[in-house]
């Protein structure tokens, strides 16, 4: 969720790493630089603006057929790009009313007819600019929520929204950007929903957004006072820059083993913690593991491919990157894993006192020295 008040400098981020206008800096996709290869990496970048930019006089089914035939390869053969079309219509529950006029559609169709549109060619990096905008609360969320599983499949979702908590829940993380005394485009606060929160200290994303605006504008003026508290908060540069080397070496560890399983014959897939869902705790350097959402997981082995997942990476309230491999933090996942297996592990309540939970560890570890637990 991308935040801030007018003038902020929120269109400007967005056209820096969509590559429609160059900032002085790398911008990454995937690894690859979006400036240099934005030829290749364009299709892998949807973008929906506030605006819809439909024809009213064509059918849905027609309008998004349209935008097919302009955003997908021409390698791509007729049949693939009907399949294609349907996927999209389905997705975006446009089936019902593929054959209807574009003009004819409420406010809300209209805007799930511009997004999926746009998410034809099937976007790696997928920005919507107010999708909400003009929307009741319940036509808001409904959206939101198909999106929200957009970003489930492994895609990065960044949106803009002035209605923020009505939808809070639905996003990982938040950008909120401000104008301070010398100019647009400062970061004020990136992470997670709760740890704005303890930031700003309040539960309101859209009162964050008034204590950044301007004082003109009916806000309360703290943007350099606050762009400064993130300052400081964030000074300790190595430590993050560490474990983001730490993370890519996980990373290119798991590609250099699937490629060795491949050469054996067997079909094999690498996803990074957060394509497979895996979802960190914030302790900073004793990151767990606190969920795993199993659906891309499965989809592959559905496929009888070998998956192979690493980089798990969480953001504690300090953005600092972590790993599960400092602080002694794959040690504390290993005891989680033998309390699981011994039926004993209740994270929220647990039923079995800490010095039991300890001496269970460690007769586990003594009889199966073979599982390289600890």
């Amino acid at each position: 969720m991308l935040l801030g008040g007018s003038g902020a400098g929120k269109t400007t981020f967005l056209n820096a790493i969509t590559g429609f206008e160059k900032a002085d800096a790398t911008v990454l996709l995937n690894g690859r630089d979006v400036y240099k290869d934005f030829e290749s990496l364009k299709y892998e970048i949807g973008f929906v603006p506030q605006q819809d930019l439909i024809r009213y006089n064509d059918t849905v089914e027609k309008t998004i057929s349209d935008s097919a035939d302009l955003r997908l390869p021409l390698s791509i053969s007729k049949q693939e790009e009907k399949k294609k079309i349907n996927e999209v219509m389905d997705i975006f529950g446009l089936k019902a009313v593929c054959q209807n006029l574009v003009g004819k559609q409420s406010g809300g169709q209209k805007k799930r007819i511009s997004i999926a549109s746009e998410f034809i060619s099937n976007p790696y990096l997928f920005i919507l600019d107010e999708p909400d905008s003009g929307l009741d609360g319940v036509l808001a969320r409904n959206l939101m929520e198909r999106l929200h599983e957009i970003s489930r499949t492994g895609r990065i979702v960044i949106v803009i929204t002035h209605s923020p908590d009505r939808v809070k829940d639905l996003f990982d993380d938040v950008i909120i950007l401000a104008k301070d005394a010398e100019r647009t485009g400062r970061l004020v606060f990136y992470g997670s929903i709760d740890d704005a929160n303890t930031f700003f200290n309040t539960d309101k994303l859209e009162e964050m957004v008034r204590m950044i605006n301007r004082k003109e504008e009916g806000g309360e003026g703290l943007a350099d006072e606050l762009i400064e508290k993130s300052r400081k908060i964030n000074e300790n540069a190595s430590k993050r820059e560490m474990d983001v080397l730490l993370s890519s070496g996980e990373q290119i560890s798991a590609s250099l083993l699937s490629m060795a399983i491949e050469r054996l014959g067997f079909p094999v897939v690498s996803l990074l913690g957060w394509q497979a869902g895996v979802k960190t705790s914030s302790t900073y350097g004793n990151a767990v593991i606190k969920n795993i959402d199993t659906n891309r997981i499965k989809k592959e082995l559905d496929k009888k491919n070998i998956v192979i997942v690493s980089g798990f990476q969480g953001v504690n309230r300090y953005c600092d990157v972590t790993t599960l491999g400092r602080g002694g933090s794959d040690t504390r996942l290993s005891r989680d894993a033998l309390l699981l297996e011994a039926g004993l592990f209740q994270e929220d309540n647990p039923a079995v006192p800490a010095h039991e939970q300890r001496a269970e560890v460690q007769r586990r570890r003594r009889a199966r020295p073979d599982r390289g637990y600890g």
